[in-house]
């Protein structure tokens, strides 16, 4: 079905008819660079370049040999090459590695240009990574292990060395008695726990030996008086914790662990509050809203996480939404925008809104939103893209992919007379076309130009090996105008306001009767006004329908 062309059209004397490029016996005259025409004479296509006509088709030398060489990190394999007389050349992605890597592993890798692994070493082994350390390294470790620092530790070895030689039992020092017998002390002892004693040993020992005969009486030990010894008691055992379940008083402090560790390690209160700064998107309680509420009498309309979340103390409208003591509000966005949960097991779901994208219409509607209150059902709502398959990707009426198929290429056979490679997407190509002899070197090129680093919905190309060829413009939510322009036999333009905010809108005029398209002159007159022209005025009562999109 032809178009309905309802304004001039200027081809700049290039002729268009019924698809076939003009036919004549002869060369056209007053003809312009680049006119083109079937000679039926000759039967070949001739091309005027601005002085001469030239018949297309025809080679302009005789290739002798033809070569193909894979290109610096190209990747690919070439097989059939070169070619001195007829044959083929076939071109594939080769392997990379020798073999491929199925235990899982760290391993210290390369990677070329184009995002593959070219090689990989041995896989390190956790258990044994004190065997890697260099002499350096160790040396670097050792540094901070000095003669003052082991003396230090042998001294305080020495005091506790032997202890068990002269106490009867730690209620003896608790009670005040006199010493006794040799006693083994518990290892719960907060003196003579086990980690003290590792500080034991046998060359210490005699370092320990007879301090109780130095000692005037257990007050010394008590007190920690020195009475021809040093003492080996704190002042009053009384004053310190048990090591096992100790009820410490006070404001007692420890280590703070560092954040995402999870061990049987204490957790300070600041651990714990860099752990809930660190949540985002989790339930907030901010405090209460209404009279006499913690947080004010109405909800912040800036400064808002998601997740902050707010109970109603007063009865009233909130952000829009009726709400009764009891209720919840939780931001979901920062905008903010706030989601009502009712309080009570007594509430009805009274409307579900259709949101961008939804519709409660049909399949077929191509404008948001509508709502159910009692039963209904939601559809997606139908694009502005036409349903097909374009380079193999092939979309529905809703603008999802459904299906993809791969470009692939394809080779023939016969004798070479001239062979030329375009680039395409990811390919580097130099050399090309031979037309006698030569050489034509192709290679992997880098995918991307960069990489990209905003979140949004792209649409993409992905070749055979798995790598993102092309990155589109993210995809937007269109939107849509849509209005009739009736004629009076007299007005040429008419003026349509679409409000939609931008000229890179699209624009189409069809016949309101027939409903097929007709072509007009359109001029997008601001960004929120286009402009309709007719070479004629449409007749009286006539009308047209304008849909514009974006």
């Amino acid at each position: 079905m032809a178009k309905n062309f309802l304004v001039d059209l200027n081809l700049n004397q290039n002729e268009v008819q019924n698809g076939v490029i003009q036919n004549l016996a002869s060369d056209p005259s007053n003809p312009i660079k680049g006119q083109v025409y079937f000679n039926t004479t000759t039967n070949k296509f001739r091309c005027f370049n601005g002085t001469t006509w030239d018949e297309m088709g025809t080679g302009g030398g005789t290739v002798t040999s033809v070569t193909i060489e894979n290109g610096t990190n190209g990747g690919l394999s070439v097989s059939g090459s070169p070619i001195t007389t007829t044959g083929t050349i076939n071109i594939g992605h080769s392997n990379v590695l020798e073999n491929a890597q199925t235990t899982s592993g760290i391993y210290p890798i390369k990677i070329d240009k184009n995002g593959h692994i070219t090689d990989y070493g041995t896989a390190f082994d956790p258990s044994t990574k004190q065997n890697s350390l260099s002499e350096t390294q160790l040396a670097a470790v050792n540094s901070g292990i000095t003669s003052a620092k082991v003396t230090t530790y042998d001294g305080y070895a020495s005091q506790i060395a032997g202890k068990q030689n002269t106490i009867e039992d730690l209620e003896d020092i608790r009670s005040g008695a006199t010493l006794g017998a040799t006693a083994l002390q518990t290892e719960t002892d907060p003196v003579f726990s086990a980690s003290a004693a590792a500080g034991i040993t046998s060359t210490n020992i005699s370092t320990w030996n007879g301090k109780q005969d130095a000692i005037s009486d257990l007050a010394t030990i008590r007190s920690g008086a020195e009475a021809g010894a040093t003492a080996v008691q704190p002042d009053d055992l009384d004053d310190y914790a048990p090591l096992a379940s100790p009820a410490l008083t006070g404001t007692p402090t420890a280590p703070t662990a560092n954040a995402g560790t999870n061990t049987t390690q204490i957790a300070t209160t600041a651990f714990v509050t860099n752990a809930i700064s660190g949540i985002t998107g989790a339930m907030v309680f901010k405090g209460t809203i209404g009279t006499g509420g913690t947080a004010g009498t109405a909800l912040p309309t800036s400064n808002v996480k998601v997740g902050d979340t707010y109970k109603i103390v007063t009865a009233g409208t909130y952000a829009g939404q009726a709400a009764k003591v009891g209720d919840l509000f939780i931001a979901s966005a920062t905008t903010p925008t706030w989601a009502y949960v009712p309080s009570g097991d007594d509430i009805d779901v009274t409307q579900i809104t259709a949101g961008a994208g939804l519709n409660t219409t049909g399949p077929d509607s191509s404008t948001d939103g509508g709502s159910i209150t009692t039963t209904g059902t939601l559809y997606l709502t139908k694009t502005a893209v036409t349903p097909g398959t374009y380079q193999g990707i092939t979309v529905d009426k809703y603008g999802r992919v459904t299906g993809a198929s791969d470009q692939g290429y394809t080779t023939n056979t016969g004798t070479v007379t001239s062979v030329g490679i375009t680039q395409g997407t990811g390919v580097t190509v130099s050399g090309s076309p031979v037309t006698t002899s030569g050489n034509i070197t192709v290679g992997l090129a880098d995918q991307l130009s960069a990489a990209q680093t905003t979140s949004a919905v792209y649409p993409i190309k992905v070749n055979k090996q798995g790598q993102i060829t092309e990155l589109g413009t993210a995809v937007t939510i269109l939107k849509k105008y849509a209005a009739d322009i009736t004629g009076n036999a007299n007005a040429t333009s008419f003026d349509i306001t679409h409000n939609l905010g931008s000229r890179d809108i699209t624009i189409q005029v069809y016949d309101a009767t027939t409903y097929e398209e007709v072509i007009v002159d359109i001029t997008r007159k601001s960004t929120t006004v286009a402009t309709i022209a007719f070479a004629s005025a449409p007749a009286n009562g006539k009308k047209y329908r304008v849909v514009c999109i974006g």
